[in-house]
Order: structure tokens, then sequence, then C-alpha cells
């Protein structure tokens, strides 16, 4: 009998390579998902910066714009020879219009960077969600690989116990 145990199988689990699949297949779904996220981030500030740069050049425009304008009025009143009180009812209407638009701009500015931050927010927030997500679809299917690993393993050692009670029933 004791020549028939020696001849018993040993399974042999491929638990280690199964933790190694799932382990680069959760390290690569991170990779992609961090490397989507840098890129829509990167995208995003660009677009922060050259909208920042873009009200700032129609703010300069606007100013370059009522200084013509002005210049304009003060040649137009200086022409007609109006009163001081007339001119200085002109250049306070011109002063509240470009304030005005000056302040318009700087509330568009305002409105379009908020924007820009609340989609880095919610970028932000879809992919920690994404990781999660992948991370815990990645340990489900390794815990059922695993888990398929040890039943394969249990089958092949009673089938091995099975066969070496047949041999040493001989």
């Amino acid at each position: 009998m004791a020549e028939n145990t020696a001849a018993l199988y040993a399974g042999t689990s491929k638990e280690k390579y199964i933790n190694e699949l799932y382990d680069a297949r959760r390290a690569a779904a991170e990779k992609e998902l961090r490397a989507a996220y840098d890129e829509n981030m990167s995208a995003l500030d660009t677009l922060r910066r050259s909208s920042a740069a873009q009200y700032d050049a129609s703010r300069r425009q606007t100013a370059a714009d009522a200084a013509v304008t002005n210049a304009a009025a003060n040649e137009a009143i200086a022409a007609n020879g109006l009163n001081t009180g007339a001119g200085s009812q002109v250049r306070l209407a011109q002063s509240t219009a470009l304030l005005g638009s000056l302040g318009a701009l700087s509330q568009e500015k305002s409105a379009a960077l908020a924007d820009i931050d609340s989609q880095r927010s919610a970028l932000t927030s879809s992919y920690r969600t994404a990781v999660a997500q992948a991370i815990a679809d990645n340990d489900l299917a390794r815990a059922q690989a695993l888990y398929d690993e040890a039943v394969r393993l249990d089958s092949e050692l009673i089938a091995a116990s099975l066969q070496s009670a047949k041999l040493n029933a001989v």
C-alpha cells in the first residue's frame, strides 16, 4: 500500500497566476482611466486659460473702443462749442457705459470659469467613481476566478483521492 500513496496526484494551484492576471488587468484599467482623466483635465485647463485670455482681450478692446469714442466725443464737444456741463454729461454717460460693459464682461468671465471649474469637479468625481467601479469589477471577477480555481483544485484532489482509494483497494 505504501507504494501506491507515493503516486498520489498533488494538485497545482493557479492562484498566483490568477492574481497576477487580475493585478495586471486592474493596473491597465486604472492606467487607461487615468490617461483619459488627464487628457480631459488638460483640455479643461486649456479652455480655462483661453477663456480667461479671451475675456481679458475683450475687456481691453472694450476699453480701447471707449477711448476712441471719448476722443471723438471730445472733438465734437469742442467743435460745437458746448459748455462744460454738457461735455461732462457726455463723459459721464460714456464712463457709465464703459463700466457697465466691463462689468458685464467680468460677470461673463466669472460664469465661464465657474462652469469650467464645475466641469473639472464633475470629471474628478466621475473619474473616482469609474476607478472604484473598475476595482470592484476586477475584484469580483478575481474572486470568482479564485473560487473556480479552488473548486477545480478540490475536484482534482477528490478525483485523486478516489483513484488512490481504488489503487489501495487492489
